[in-house]
């Protein structure tokens, strides 16, 4: 999946107090490497939250930026068709929110 606020767990208010949000992720073509994406920061400028930061895991337990970036992942929910007619789908049938976030995370 994309980078995406949606990934904290714990309620909405948690990720609403914070004042900056970010992820890692492993790097998919070097084990030593992570990404570290800005999901939120209250006053950074959009160019900085677009693309990830490639970092390098030292033998020393640290991160150094190797000055690479990376692009945004495609596959984001609100462009997702498959996803969208599945909600759609379980909403018809009557279940609630909670029934369908289950339902997909099962699927």
């Amino acid at each position: 999946m994309s980078p995406s606020k949606d990934s904290i767990i714990g309620s909405q208010s948690f990720e609403a107090k914070m004042r900056v949000v970010l992820e890692l992720r492993q790097n998919k073509s070097n084990e030593k490497q992570k990404e570290m994406w800005v999901l939120k920061s209250n006053f950074l400028e959009p160019k900085y939250k677009n693309r990830s930061y490639v970092l390098e895991f030292t033998d020393s337990l640290t991160f150094n930026n190797t000055g690479h970036r990376t692009s945004k992942q495609s596959g984001a929910k609100s462009n997702n068709l498959e996803l969208i007619n599945k909600v759609l789908e379980y909403h018809k049938k009557g279940l609630s929110y909670r029934q369908i976030e289950d339902k997909l995370k099962t699927s």
